[in-house]
């Protein structure tokens, strides 16, 4: 069935106001699946070795073809209620469909439309959901792709057509949710745990806990305690023990503007006075933060070498080296 998770909405409220009855109700949870089918049953070593997985995006590099898929949502009206029952669904790709909806997945291009397969199992089907052909809808405003069934004899597309009861969703939300408390959360991998911790922090201070871990080199031998702070809030609410300083690095080890694995290296150290910034700091920060092509003097030293290990993105360094060339020309 696969590891999945369930998750409101909304963050901030979880009651809402219908537009057709007038009444407060109890908002319904989403269905979402953390990774496909296909990644699930990997074992741990192939994880990590021919696979990669981000919260939106996943790859499985076998030796005879690469499989790609996305993550998007099905949704299941409900005939004698106020919303639907959504589901959170991965979705095979073909390469040339999943590098362009990759490429444009930032700018939020609404209206195109992809052929895909389902590629998890729904466990409310008795006949298994793995391949139903669908069309994968993009949507603009940061919203994750509707998927669109195909028409065939299947139960789930009947719902999807016809709907389904309140009583129906809700045993479908409860059967889930007995079936989390199954999942031991220490058994989460390192990819799953920093999925979780993103969308737990939020972007914006998934963002600031990435970039101020990987700010100074050498790096820090301690966390501040915001961080430390974050890290023991999401530990409680997954119920797991706690991530110890020396997990951080091999754990967060992904740019968190383009999702690349970083890598090592070791660069010059560079007074900041001999550098001519082309653009803004802010500016660099939000496109290419992780180029560390150089690495600045730390003023505090009066010894200081002339070179420093670091970490940077590949995608971060392959932006800064374009802006320094146009600068050039």
């Amino acid at each position: 069935m696969g590891i999945f998770d369930i998750f409101k909405r909304k963050e901030k409220s979880t009651r809402f106001e219908c537009s057709t009855c007038g009444q407060v109700h109890d908002e319904l949870p989403a269905l979402g699946f953390l990774s496909p089918l296909y990644y699930d049953t990997l074992n741990e070593k192939d994880k990590k070795e021919i696979a990669e997985l981000s919260s939106d995006f996943c790859e499985i590099k076998n030796e005879d073809q690469t499989d790609r898929f996305i993550r998007t949502t099905l949704t299941i009206k409900i005939n004698d209620a106020c919303e639907d029952l959504d589901y959170g669904i991965w979705v095979s790709l073909s390469e040339k469909s999943f590098n362009e909806y990759q490429s444009e997945f930032k700018n939020n291009v609404e209206g195109k439309t992809y052929f895909g397969m389902i590629s998890n199992e729904i466990p409310d089907y008795e006949e298994s959901t793995l391949g139903i052909h669908v069309n994968v809808n993009t949507r603009s405003g940061g919203v994750r792709p509707e998927i669109i069934p195909h028409q065939n004899e299947h139960k789930l597309i009947s719902d999807w057509e016809n709907g389904i009861t309140i009583k129906e969703a809700e045993k479908r939300i409860e059967r889930m949710t007995n079936s989390l408390t199954e999942i031991k959360p220490e058994k989460l991998n390192k990819d799953q745990t920093r999925i979780e911790f993103k969308k737990f922090v939020g972007d914006e201070k998934y963002n600031h806990f990435i970039l101020t871990l990987y700010e100074a080199f050498p790096l820090r031998e301690k966390l501040f305690f915001w961080q430390e702070e974050l890290l023991q809030n999401f530990s409680n609410e997954f119920d797991i023990e706690p991530i110890l300083f020396e997990n951080v690095h091999e754990i967060f080890n992904y740019c968190p503007i383009h999702d690349f694995e970083l890598k090592k290296d070791n660069v010059k150290i560079a007074d900041g006075n001999d550098i001519i910034p082309k653009i803004s700091y802010e500016r660099e920060k939000e496109l290419f933060p992780m180029a560390n092509i150089n690495a600045p003097r730390d003023l505090e030293r009066f010894n200081y070498p002339k070179d420093v290990d670091v970490v940077y993105c590949e995608k971060c360094r392959e932006l800064k080296n374009k802006n320094v060339a146009q600068h050039r020309i």
